[in-house]
């Protein structure tokens, strides 16, 4: 046997006999070596079984108003259909509890089609913005309000839209008396009983999650509505968001460690670890966060969501609620998929307790979550 050989037998008998030394000498307080088997994902309860009062399901279709889809939440009992793909959609109020439902408005036929693009509710209103063309006039950016117990829409702006797109809108909602909608510093809001569209100045800070806050990574919170500043502390990783609370970012991992995502106060207490991928966004309302599924970095399998269609959260997300500390995963290949290909999670439109989540859980069905329905366990700000 030549000397290569030799030395790959020696330096594990080597290894073994330092190890039995330390071993000796190691005083019994002393902690065993920690183990070197890499970590595994951690197994998540279907988002169903851990909230079920939180589900329900709404229809696809309903006689004599063409198809629909959740939108937003009008109320404690309510949710609003429609057909955002429609050239002339019927909003609808339809009850989960007695699948009673009633039209609120009908967008009146004409040669401009009407394509709801961006919904919210709030203040005892529905708001929604529309692209307005086909008529043979320039396409044109329209935002309506109605009462949430119907009646006819009332036009409360109109804009060009050529170069505007509103699917790449970071937010539309109802809050202080104004439709407000914003995409990274761009800031602007009209009042919802009518008047001209301002913008509003940001200052330069580049993010929001919900009207007012917006954040910056170096300058902190400014309350776009009182000019209150809020300083943040320091925070692992690089994706960290803030909402008027709280903050989310995620851990770098380091090779074979599970990828986590970190929440923390503002002033930096209250830290939490919690298995996922980080999507870059705040906490909605504070409270929830919506994270990639985790996985071992470098390890055999990885799932990206990276492309994930405007305004869905992909085909498999985990829902975290900081209040209780629970994490669970949404998986509507769970449900009965249409055509064989996994369903987009979608995110529906704002609303003063949070936004719906929704996906096709069959030919003829949609699976809601309403975030408002989670119990909060006497959760604390």
């Amino acid at each position: 046997m030549g000397q290569t050989g030799y030395g790959r037998v020696l330096v594990p008998l080597l290894v073994v006999m330092l190890a039995g030394t330390f071993s000796a000498c190691r005083s019994a307080d002393e902690p065993p070596a920690r183990s070197a088997a890499p970590p595994t994902a951690p197994s998540l309860p279907p988002a169903g079984d851990v909230w079920p009062d939180a589900f329900f399901e709404t229809p696809a279709r309903i006689s004599g108003v063409r198809a629909v889809r959740p939108v937003a939440m009008l109320g404690e009992r309510e949710v609003l259909l429609a057909d955002p793909s429609s050239t002339h959609p019927v909003l609808v109020g339809y009850d989960p509890r007695t699948r009673a439902h009633r039209v609120l408005a009908r967008v009146p036929e004409g040669p401009a089609g009407h394509r709801i693009a961006k919904a919210a509710s709030g203040a005892g209103r529905v708001a929604w913005m529309a692209n307005v063309r086909g008529d043979g006039d320039p396409p044109r950016i329209q935002i309506w309000v109605m009462p949430v117990s119907g009646g006819a829409p009332e036009l409360l702006t109109e804009f060009p839209g050529q170069g505007f797109s509103p699917s790449a809108l970071d937010g539309f909602e109802i809050a202080d008396g104004h439709v407000v909608w914003w995409s990274g510093a761009l800031v602007h809001r009209v009042p919802i009983s009518g008047g001209a569209v301002r913008r509003v100045k940001t200052e330069g800070y580049d993010y929001m999650s919900s009207w007012p806050w917006a954040y910056d990574k170096e300058d902190g919170l400014l309350n776009l509505a009182t000019g209150e500043r809020r300083a943040v502390a320091a925070m692992d990783g690089g994706s960290r968001r803030c909402g008027a609370e709280w903050c989310v970012s995620e851990l770098t991992p380091k090779a074979h460690e599970l990828t986590r995502v970190v929440t923390q106060r503002v002033d930096g207490s209250g830290r939490t670890l919690t298995p996922g991928v980080h999507m870059e966004e705040a906490l909605v309302r504070d409270r929830f966060g919506f994270f990639d599924p985790p996985f071992v970095q470098g390890g055999a399998f990885m799932v990206t969501t990276m492309g994930r269609p405007v305004g869905t959260l992909g085909t498999a997300t985990v829902l975290y609620d900081r209040c209780t500390g629970r994490s669970a995963l949404l998986d509507p290949s769970a449900s009965a998929a249409t055509d064989g290909r996994p369903e987009q999670i979608h995110l529906g439109g704002s609303a003063p307790a949070g936004p719906l989540l929704y996906w096709k859980s069959g030919g003829d069905r949609y699976t809601v979550l309403d975030l408002s329905r989670v119990a909060a366990d006497g959760c604390s700000s």
